[in-house]
């Protein structure tokens, strides 16, 4: 009996612990203006916020505000309704930039 109620303490640890790994950012995954731009389309059209938003948006940073600022006209971004939207998906798109955001390498002139 001991020794089955140890093998499950260590499998649900286990399992914890796996799934701390994947709800992290990762920021393998490049995304496309297109695919920020439809992500934003959407979430702010339907209402329906998803984990794979989250993931293009956290992933995109600057991109996302671009995105917004094609995306909704000026009357849009002003309404109450499309204005908590819009304050989502940019903190979302700010929200850890170390870990998420991947830096794209350029070349610098010498």
């Amino acid at each position: 009996m001991r020794s089955r109620c140890l093998f499950i303490v260590v499998f649900l640890g286990t399992l914890a612990a796996r799934a701390q790994d994947w709800q992290t950012c990762k920021p393998e995954g490049d995304y496309s203006f297109n695919d920020v731009k439809g992500a934003v389309h959407r979430v702010t059209s339907s209402g329906v916020y998803s984990s794979w938003d989250e993931k293009t948006f956290n992933r995109s940073g600057d991109l996302v505000a671009v995105a917004v600022l094609k995306t909704l006209d000026d009357s849009e971004m002003g309404s109450s309704e499309h204005a908590k939207d819009v304050l989502l998906i940019l903190r979302s798109a700010f929200a850890c930039p170390q870990r998420c955001v991947k830096a794209a390498k350029t070349a610098v002139p010498e």
